[in-house]
């Protein structure tokens, strides 16, 4: 029964491929194109991509070949095992150049976060959707000078977390609190009465009034935060954006070069010597 369905499901997808062809006077005709792969009852593709002859149909192509369980070919299998199709189409065609092509599927993609792309657009982390607020501060940041830092500080690197959360092209302050405020390895007693900044890339993103640090075993530990048991043994901040004006200034200042090259941890507090 099971390979009775395997080949129904495998005629179907050849049939539409064949009933879609793109032979080379199309593929001539409409030169470099941009697509999206949508399921029947969508206006919002689960898939876009970029090509030019067949291309878009070799999505159809590994889906009948492939063992791969992506989002996409799950998506293509499960709509024709249902007796439906994807429907495919031309975004943008008779694009000028290769390069065209790849800004405008970047375009789509960084807007629309289609759950089949597994990747970003080409050259999102670079040139790809940007928040206001981080334009402004990876473009027109001043150096926060060691001098000029006269209140008590802890700087908290998220580098890693701030990309796996696309706060850059998608900024949420609700998130960035989250994962500005711990699991972190923290000495309390050099944290007590420090702000905390959250630094990303080098730059100042947010800086918190700190209510109270708690241990890990103290709070209620979530298991879907997946957390190693390592992190028994770290802390974590409540508290809120300051709304004060000596540490509002701090906001949007370049701390890149207050970090030694190398250092490991992400957690440094300023001045040092005050505690």
């Amino acid at each position: 029964m099971q390979e009775d369905d395997e080949k129904a499901l495998t005629d179907k997808i050849s049939r539409f491929i064949s009933d879609n062809e793109i032979d080379e006077y199309i593929a001539g005709r409409i030169g470099w194109y941009v697509y999206g792969i949508f399921s029947p009852t969508s206006t919002v593709p689960f898939y876009i991509g970029k090509g030019k002859g067949a291309r878009v149909l070799q999505h159809l192509k590994e889906a009948l070949s492939s063992e791969k369980q992506t989002y996409k070919l799950a998506t293509i299998r499960s709509l024709f095992s249902q007796g439906s199709s994807p429907r495919l189409s031309i975004i943008r065609r008779n694009i000028e150049s290769e390069e065209l092509a790849y800004l405008i599927e970047s375009c789509l993609i960084d807007v629309i976060r289609p759950e089949g792309n597994l990747v970003l657009g080409h050259d999102t982390h670079e040139f790809g959707m940007t928040d206001i607020k981080n334009i402004i501060a990876e473009n027109s940041t001043e150096i926060l000078g060691e001098a000029d830092i006269t209140e008590p500080l802890m700087f908290i690197k998220i580098d890693k977390l701030w990309e796996e959360n696309n706060l850059s092209g998608h900024f949420d302050a609700k998130k960035l609190y989250d994962i500005t405020r711990g699991f972190w390895r923290v000495n309390r007693k050099r944290a007590k009465g420090r702000h905390v900044c959250a630094v990303a890339h080098g730059v100042i993103r947010e800086i918190y009034q700190v209510l109270e640090w708690n241990a890990v075993e103290d709070i209620k530990f979530l298991e879907s935060e997946r957390r190693p048991k390592k992190s028994l043994h770290r802390f974590r901040f409540t508290g809120y954006p300051t709304d004060n004006p000596k540490y509002r200034r701090y906001v949007n200042l370049s701390v890149k070069h207050l970090f030694k090259i190398g250092e490991q941890s992400p957690v440094t507090y300023w001045p040092r010597d005050i505690f």
